[in-house]
């Protein structure tokens, strides 16, 4: 599978999963992000998009 998760990670390094198994990441506007994952679970968030790292399956934001 190609999906990756979403985290957000803060100023000391440490990452806090936002979704799992995310298959459609979608820029609403500036810094608003709507996430859908494989089983149909949505998320839409306001962050700052820092890092997506295919070989780690990771999608890395910043909270703002």
């Amino acid at each position: 599978m190609c999906e990756a998760s979403a985290f957000y990670k803060n100023q000391e390094s440490e990452e806090t999963l936002i979704l799992k198994d995310v298959a459609l990441l979608k820029p609403e506007e500036e810094n608003l992000w709507f996430l859908v994952n494989i089983f149909g679970e949505q998320k839409e968030i306001h962050a700052k998009l820092l890092e997506i790292n295919l070989l780690q399956h990771k999608i890395i934001f910043q909270k703002i």
